[in-house]
């Protein structure tokens, strides 16, 4: 009986070590390893043949967070050549590692990232040696055409040009005033005996002048230097009355007063 009871004893502690070894075999796998996923941002618009390329690395964890104090090695290359080793990376919080490369062909770029840990110095911890591919395809060097640049350069000037004497229709009618006191020396010096002194109109347009001076007036075509042109002419009219006449032909066109020849005004006809 004494010895069974040893074997018993044996059996449960066999048992025992085993179910020991068991959960040290076992747990390992029951505990998920952290991984630390790689996402490439770039800091130039995208990578052009001709240029270098400039970008950074940004590490986010399993649930999309961004990892900083990250040890990492980085490797470029193209055409199977290295454009790029940084072998001793290391993101910290709002210090991040701008990496360059040599200047690019045409050919697509393969950027290899390996983690190397979390922490600083001798405080290293997992999760290590994960390796995240990329492959960026630089964009064509843009060639100008100088000729046809210039083309198209010129092709909008005129297209603005068109737009803009568009937008400036002349007006088909206008109305001037012979203002208060124009009838005496003086309004000449700034030119306000009639207003507007000077007006653009359009071919049919039909001008109407206003007397609003208590003096009677002529709108007389011509100058005083040379006198009437004979084109139109008012005759003398009184304050409160009008003088109208329609512009059919383009030009530029003098008129005065007759009775206070310093009155002087301009209509032009396009």
């Amino acid at each position: 009986m004494r010895l069974n009871f040893s074997y018993g004893i044996i059996a449960i502690v066999g048992i025992l070590v085993a179910v020991s070894i068991g959960f040290i075999v076992t747990s390992p796998d029951e505990i998920p390893e952290p991984r630390v996923m790689v996402e490439s941002q770039l800091i130039s618009d995208d990578p052009v043949v001709g240029d270098s390329f400039y970008f950074e690395i940004q590490f986010k964890d399993n649930d999309d967070n961004i990892v900083d104090h990250v040890n990492y090695e980085i490797l470029v290359l193209q055409n199977s050549e290295n454009i790029l080793s940084d072998l001793n990376s290391h993101r910290h919080p709002g210090k991040h590692p701008i990496h360059e490369t040599s200047v690019l062909n045409e050919s697509d770029v393969q950027i290899s990232v390996t983690l190397q840990g979390l922490g600083h110095g001798d405080d290293i911890t997992e999760p290590k040696g994960i390796e995240t591919l990329l492959t960026i395809s630089p964009k064509p060097l843009l060639v100008i055409d100088e000729a046809a640049a210039q083309a198209e350069a010129a092709a909008q000037a005129e297209a603005a040009a068109q737009a803009e004497a568009a937008a400036q229709v002349l007006p088909t009618t206008l109305t001037v005033s012979l203002p208060v006191g124009s009838g005496v020396p003086g309004c000449e010096v700034t030119n306000e005996c009639f207003l507007p002194y000077e007006e653009t109109v359009a071919i049919g347009t039909t001008v109407t002048w206003s007397n609003d001076d208590t003096a009677a007036h002529t709108v007389t075509s011509g100058s005083p230097a040379d006198g009437p042109d004979g084109l139109f002419d008012s005759s003398i009219f009184m304050a409160g009355s009008t003088f109208e006449f329609t512009f059919n032909d383009a030009g530029s066109y003098d008129y005065f007063c007759m009775v206070h020849p310093w009155m002087l005004g301009i209509v032009n006809v396009e």
